[in-house]
Protein backbone atom coordinates (compact mmCIF):
# COMPACT_ATOMS: atom_id res chain seq x y z
CA UNK A 1 0.00 0.00 0.00
CA UNK A 2 2.67 2.53 1.19
CA UNK A 3 4.38 1.54 -2.50
CA UNK A 4 1.79 2.37 -4.49
CA UNK A 5 0.85 6.09 -2.13
CA UNK A 6 4.47 6.36 -3.06
CA UNK A 7 4.58 5.48 -6.44
CA UNK A 8 1.54 7.61 -7.01
CA UNK A 9 2.94 10.80 -5.75
CA UNK A 10 6.02 10.52 -7.98
CA UNK A 11 3.65 10.41 -11.07
CA UNK A 12 1.75 13.19 -9.89
CA UNK A 13 5.05 14.91 -9.46
CA UNK A 14 6.20 14.27 -12.51
CA UNK A 15 2.62 15.19 -14.49
CA UNK A 16 2.75 18.73 -12.49
CA UNK A 17 6.45 19.55 -13.34
CA UNK A 18 5.87 18.80 -17.19
CA UNK A 19 2.61 20.38 -17.36
CA UNK A 20 4.41 23.28 -15.49
CA UNK A 21 7.58 23.56 -18.04
CA UNK A 22 6.22 26.66 -20.46
CA UNK A 23 2.27 28.56 -19.39
CA UNK A 24 1.15 30.60 -22.17
CA UNK A 25 -1.11 33.55 -20.71
CA UNK A 26 -3.46 35.24 -22.96
CA UNK A 27 -3.56 39.19 -23.37
CA UNK A 28 -7.21 40.78 -23.70
CA UNK A 29 -7.75 39.76 -27.49
CA UNK A 30 -6.75 36.15 -27.10
CA UNK A 31 -3.57 36.14 -28.28
CA UNK A 32 -0.49 34.70 -26.35
CA UNK A 33 0.53 37.46 -24.22
CA UNK A 34 3.72 36.17 -23.00
CA UNK A 35 5.53 32.71 -22.89
CA UNK A 36 7.56 31.33 -19.32
CA UNK A 37 9.59 29.13 -20.16
CA UNK A 38 11.68 26.56 -18.06
CA UNK A 39 14.90 29.06 -17.59
CA UNK A 40 13.18 31.55 -16.54
CA UNK A 41 12.97 33.59 -19.61
CA UNK A 42 10.05 35.74 -20.63
CA UNK A 43 9.37 35.44 -24.85
CA UNK A 44 6.52 37.16 -26.98
CA UNK A 45 5.72 35.03 -30.11
CA UNK A 46 8.41 34.80 -32.90
CA UNK A 47 10.69 36.73 -30.51
CA UNK A 48 11.17 40.31 -29.70
CA UNK A 49 13.44 43.03 -28.39
CA UNK A 50 12.40 42.63 -24.83
CA UNK A 51 13.43 39.07 -25.38
CA UNK A 52 16.93 39.66 -27.00
CA UNK A 53 17.89 42.33 -24.39
CA UNK A 54 16.89 39.83 -21.81
CA UNK A 55 18.78 37.23 -22.92
CA UNK A 56 22.64 39.26 -24.02
CA UNK A 57 21.89 41.14 -20.06
CA UNK A 58 21.74 37.24 -19.09
CA UNK A 59 25.02 36.17 -20.60
CA UNK A 60 26.57 40.36 -19.21
CA UNK A 61 25.90 39.69 -16.07
CA UNK A 62 28.04 36.38 -16.15
CA UNK A 63 31.39 38.32 -17.22
CA UNK A 64 33.37 38.35 -15.09
CA UNK A 65 35.67 41.29 -16.22
CA UNK A 66 32.71 43.87 -15.56
CA UNK A 67 33.63 46.39 -12.31
CA UNK A 68 30.85 46.53 -9.75
CA UNK A 69 29.05 49.49 -11.14
CA UNK A 70 28.79 47.73 -14.52
CA UNK A 71 27.75 44.52 -13.19
CA UNK A 72 25.01 46.56 -10.96
CA UNK A 73 24.06 48.56 -14.44
CA UNK A 74 23.35 45.19 -16.06
CA UNK A 75 21.57 43.69 -13.18
CA UNK A 76 18.73 47.26 -13.45
CA UNK A 77 18.35 47.00 -16.56
CA UNK A 78 17.19 43.18 -16.48
CA UNK A 79 14.98 43.93 -13.41
CA UNK A 80 13.46 46.99 -15.26
CA UNK A 81 12.76 44.91 -18.39
CA UNK A 82 11.43 41.81 -16.55
CA UNK A 83 9.03 44.68 -14.72
CA UNK A 84 8.10 46.07 -18.08
CA UNK A 85 6.83 42.61 -19.04
CA UNK A 86 5.16 41.79 -15.91
CA UNK A 87 2.88 45.24 -16.60
CA UNK A 88 2.68 44.70 -20.26
CA UNK A 89 1.33 40.55 -19.72
CA UNK A 90 -1.58 42.72 -18.02
CA UNK A 91 -1.71 44.85 -21.13
CA UNK A 92 -0.08 47.90 -19.84
CA UNK A 93 2.85 48.90 -21.79
CA UNK A 94 4.86 50.90 -18.89
CA UNK A 95 7.45 53.50 -21.12
CA UNK A 96 9.19 53.86 -17.41
CA UNK A 97 10.43 50.88 -16.88
CA UNK A 98 11.62 50.61 -20.44
CA UNK A 99 13.31 54.02 -20.32
CA UNK A 100 15.41 53.02 -17.29
CA UNK A 101 16.24 50.15 -18.75
CA UNK A 102 17.37 51.94 -22.01
CA UNK A 103 19.03 54.63 -19.84
CA UNK A 104 21.26 51.54 -18.51
CA UNK A 105 21.99 49.80 -21.20
CA UNK A 106 23.52 53.00 -23.04
CA UNK A 107 25.34 53.52 -19.43
CA UNK A 108 27.55 50.46 -20.47
CA UNK A 109 27.40 51.05 -24.11
CA UNK A 110 29.34 54.49 -23.19
CA UNK A 111 31.52 52.37 -20.47
CA UNK A 112 35.27 51.96 -21.52
CA UNK A 113 35.45 48.85 -19.37
CA UNK A 114 32.95 46.77 -21.38
CA UNK A 115 34.71 45.16 -23.99
CA UNK A 116 33.91 46.05 -27.36
CA UNK A 117 32.23 43.02 -28.68
CA UNK A 118 29.52 43.56 -25.47
CA UNK A 119 29.22 46.69 -25.87
CA UNK A 120 27.81 46.71 -29.40
CA UNK A 121 25.54 44.02 -28.56
CA UNK A 122 24.23 46.40 -26.22
CA UNK A 123 23.90 49.45 -28.35
CA UNK A 124 21.96 47.14 -30.87
CA UNK A 125 19.58 45.97 -27.78
CA UNK A 126 19.58 49.63 -26.92
CA UNK A 127 18.53 51.07 -30.13
CA UNK A 128 16.00 48.30 -30.48
CA UNK A 129 14.11 48.50 -27.40
CA UNK A 130 14.19 52.17 -28.48
CA UNK A 131 12.18 51.12 -31.62
CA UNK A 132 9.91 49.36 -30.04
CA UNK A 133 9.16 51.92 -27.47
CA UNK A 134 8.07 54.70 -30.43
CA UNK A 135 5.68 51.58 -31.82
CA UNK A 136 4.46 51.69 -28.40
CA UNK A 137 4.46 47.94 -28.80
CA UNK A 138 2.27 47.74 -31.92
CA UNK A 139 5.18 46.92 -34.40
CA UNK A 140 8.84 46.71 -34.63
CA UNK A 141 9.80 46.70 -38.14
CA UNK A 142 8.64 43.62 -40.10
CA UNK A 143 7.50 41.76 -36.86
CA UNK A 144 4.23 42.28 -35.06
CA UNK A 145 4.38 41.98 -31.44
Amino acid sequence: MKLQLASGMVLGAMILAASAHAQVYRDGYGQPAQRYDRGGRYERAGGDAVGRALSDLGQGSRYRYLDHRDRKRVEKAESELYKFQDRWARGHFDTHHLDEAISNLQHLVDSDRVPPRERETFNRDAYALRDFRASGGRSYGSRRY
